[in-house]
């Protein structure tokens, strides 16, 4: 999704959903182990569903994969709901999106109008339809242009969970390939422009940059090519330094201020004129 200052509105809408859905992302230890998870759960998953099975017509196709997401939907509301130390609703964003991602990817491939169908098991069990910290009007369908920028930025985090899972060992060729790709796909989405306009999708990207910088991503050397620099995560609508600005930098805004009030009228007029 490119950046339009000319489309204010819809870069608002797109950008509030990407930021809800990526909020997890401020507690890395969280995101994984939310993950983690969900993906034991949809290994081994006994969970009776056949009070609601009903819900999904006979000769639906994709039934059998709809009727195991209702089971892992059912195992994974349990866990959080019997685990008091998960007292926010981020797992419940997580297991959005990979329903989301689900739909995407199965064999036989599903579409939106599966999303109906788990909000209907939600409200139908009875030992998840009381949960409020996932109600049924939280698992939603996600249109192309938001799934696939969530989908950027959860790949570059699994990414960088490999890294870190391999950087300490004898072969630096795993590493040094998810360095790169860490800091290229990073580097790319900064390029995009999504992040223009709102602190909450900077900050989170932020957050990433520092567990790279932190967890010794940036400054590998084991490998036969450098790992590109991080770009600074600014607001600026041309960014040609590959330096990154930090809150302990000062920064000079005297020759930047001119051009930015020439590009905030030019777009005000712009979106008048539309």
């Amino acid at each position: 999704m490119k950046y339009s200052p000319v489309n204010v509105k819809e870069n608002t809408y797109y950008l509030s959903i990407i930021f809800m859905v990526l909020i997890m992302y401020l507690h890395s230890l969280e995101y994984k182990a939310n993950k983690n998870t969900l993906e034991n759960f949809y290994k081994r998953n006994q969970e009776k569903v056949d009070t609601c099975n009903s819900i999904v017509p006979t000769n639906a196709e994709g039934r059998s994969n709809i009727i195991e997401h209702f089971k892992l939907i059912k195992k994974y509301f349990k866990h959080y709901k019997n685990d008091e130390t998960h007292n926010s609703s981020k797992w419940c964003l997580y297991i959005n999106f990979w329903l989301n991602n689900k739909i995407r990817t199965e064999e036989k491939q599903l579409n939106k109008n599966t999303f109906h169908l788990y909000q209907n098991f939600i409200n139908c069990d009875d030992e998840i339809k009381i949960i409020t910290k996932c109600k049924s009007s939280d698992i939603y369908y996600f249109d192309e242009k938001i799934f696939d920028q969530v989908k950027k930025i959860y790949d570059l985090y699994d990414d960088y969970m490999f890294f870190d899972a391999f950087k300490n060992s004898t072969t630096y060729s795993i590493p040094c390939l998810y360095a790169k790709r860490c800091t290229e796909n990073f580097n790319s989405i900064i390029g995009t422009g999504v992040h223009r306009n709102n602190n909450h999708l900077s900050n989170v990207l932020q957050d990433i940059k520092h567990s790279f910088e932190k967890n010794g991503l940036t400054s590998f050397n084991k490998c036969e090519e450098d790992i590109p620099e991080l770009l600074p995560i600014t607001n600026e609508l041309v960014e040609e330094s590959s330096q990154s600005i930090t809150p302990s930098r000062s920064i000079n805004l005297t020759p930047i201020l001119p051009a930015t009030l020439g590009i905030v009228l030019f777009s005000f007029f712009m979106y008048k004129v539309k």
